[in-house]
């Protein structure tokens, strides 16, 4: 039975972010901030700065029971990584269907 601080909808909420969360804060931010799983790139809002992005992405995280910090720059410099990473990942597979 969930804490009495939770609500039933909390949990809801929360079971569906535990894989996503163990994927890793720089994983998870870079791959929502390229695009993934049907949701746009940077959740639709081309504008977004990364540090506010992931800031987001981390809040979404420990909302749904994560221990994720805001990013500092270490943090964001992985993210960045991870980035280009997914970014040339995505560009193989694109050459590779052709």
């Amino acid at each position: 039975m969930p804490p009495a601080s939770r609500t039933r909808r909390d949990w809801a909420t929360a079971r569906p972010w535990k894989p996503l969360i163990e994927e890793g804060q720089d994983t998870l931010t870079a791959h929502a901030w390229v695009g993934v799983r049907g949701m746009p790139a940077r959740g639709g809002q081309p504008d977004l700065p990364l540090e506010e992005f992931a800031r987001a992405t981390a809040y979404m995280a420990r909302a749904a029971g994560g221990d994720w910090k805001d990013p500092d720059a270490r943090m964001l410099h992985e993210i960045e990584e991870e980035i280009e990473d997914r970014l040339e990942s995505l560009r193989e597979g694109k050459e590779a269907k052709k």
